[in-house]
C-alpha cells in the first residue's frame, strides 16, 4: 500500500498545493504511515490539502493496521481476503465453466492457504458493516457540523479508526452532536 499511495500523494501534493517534490515525498511518507498505522501523528494541516491527497489519507484510515495489531481501521487481512475474492470472482468469468480453481491466500509463516466460506464471509459481512457504519457517520457529521463531504469523510474515517487526526471539524468549539456523533463512531470502531 504504501508503495502505491506514498507517490500517488506526492503527485497530488506537489500538483494540487505547489509542495516541492521532495517535502511533497517526506509529508506523504509520514502522514501515510500516521493513517495506516492509525497512530495519529500529524504534521501539517490537512484542510490546505487537495481532495486527491485528502481521499488517500481517507482510504489508508479506513484501512487501518496489519491482522493482530492494536491498530484500528478493517485491517489489512480483511482487505486482502476481499480483493483476493473479487479478483477470483473477475477471473471467473474469463475461464471455461468447468474448469475448477480454487481461492487461495498466502501467509508469511504457513505458506498458500486455502481461504475457508466462513473465513471469507466474516470477513465480508465485518467490511460491509464497517463501511455502513462509515457512510451513515459521514453524512450525519455533514448535518450536524455543517462541513462537506470531504471533511466529514476524513473526520468520520479518523473517529471510526480511532486514529485521531483532524481536517478542523473536531475541535473545542464543535457542536454536541457533531462530537456525539464522533464519540459513537470512535466505540463502533
Amino acid at each position: 500500500l504504501v508503495v502505491i499511495f506514498v507517490p500517488l500523494m506526492t503527485i497530488f501534493l506537489a500538483c494540487q498545493n505547489g509542495y516541492e517534490t521532495t517535502e511533497a515525498f517526506r509529508l506523504s511518507f509520514f502522514n501515510a504511515f500516521s493513517a495506516l498505522s492509525t497512530t495519529g501523528y500529524a504534521t501539517c494541516d490537512y484542510s490546505t490539502w487537495g481532495a486527491g491527497a485528502v481521499g488517500i489519507m481517507i482510504l489508508l484510515m479506513l484501512i487501518g493496521g496489519g491482522a493482530g495489531s492494536t491498530a484500528g481501521g478493517i485491517k489489512l487481512s480483511r482487505v486482502y481476503l476481499v480483493m483476493r475474492r473479487f479478483f477470483y470472482q473477475a477471473g471467473r468469468r474469463f475461464v471455461p465453466e468447468r474448469q475448477i480453481r480454487n481461492l487461495y491466500y498466502v501467509k508469511p509463516v504457513e505458506g498458500r492457504t486455502r481461504i475457508k466460506g466462513q473465513v471469507l464471509e466474516e470477513a465480508e459481512t465485518y467490511m460491509g458493516m464497517y463501511l455502513l457504519i462509515y457512510i451513515c457517520g459521514v453524512l450525519l457529521l455533514t448535518l450536524t457540523a455543517g462541513c462537506s463531504l470531504t471533511e466529514a469523510g476524513f473526520e468520520f474515517a479518523s473517529a471510526l479508526g480511532t486514529v485521531g487526526l483532524s481536517i478542523g471539524v473536531t475541535a473545542s468549539s464543535a457542536n454536541n452532536a457533531t462530537l456525539l456523533v464522533e464519540i459513537a463512531g470512535m466505540i463502533l470502531g
